[in-house]
């Protein structure tokens, strides 16, 4: 009867070596990417007591994508320095520009002065609203047409937009 017992234990020994190897001689599943195609693989290894089996997969695919980069350029309006003490002139600089939609459809209006100004088209579409000595305003044209604009306080500032869709 001792002998069944001492066997047994043996025996339960060995297969718990065998499962914790096992357990431990697994290795995890890796994959990989390549920038313009993609690429993954897993290998997963299983120690047994008759050897190792190893098993691979692999699947790879190509994405392909095509861009066309645009240069968008801003164009830049100033409030003239001092244009609030002299009463009279134009204002901005420039104060006529022509903009084409998806080429240079961006304005950026900035108070080179020191007194506050505005920048409010006369149909509403933009508002700069007071701008301080040095502070910007910037608006996206999306429409073709003409947009004057002025300056709220004032009333000789003026200016005018013109933008015109891309040929």
């Amino acid at each position: 009867m001792t002998g069944v017992v001492a066997l047994t234990l043996v025996l339960i020994l060995v297969l718990s070596t065998g499962y914790f190897a096992l357990g431990t001689g697994q290795k995890s599943a890796s994959s990989t990417t390549n920038t313009g195609s993609s690429q993954s693989s897993s290998k997963s290894s299983v120690s047994t007591s008759g050897g190792t089996t190893l098993t691979s997969s692999s699947a790879t695919g190509t994405t392909t994508t095509s861009t066309q980069q645009v240069s968008v350029t801003t164009v830049n309006v100033i409030v003239i320095h001092g244009v609030a003490s002299k009463g009279s002139g134009a204002g901005y600089s420039p104060d006529n520009i022509t903009l084409v939609i998806g080429v240079n459809n961006t304005v950026t209006w900035t108070n080179n002065d020191t007194s506050p100004h505005t920048a409010i088209a006369m149909s509403g579409i933009f508002n700069s609203n007071n701008l301080a000595p040095g502070q910007s305003y910037t608006f996206v044209f999306t429409a073709p047409g003409s947009y004057v604009y002025f300056c709220a306080y004032h009333g000789w500032m003026h200016g005018m937009v013109v933008v015109k869709s891309k040929s």
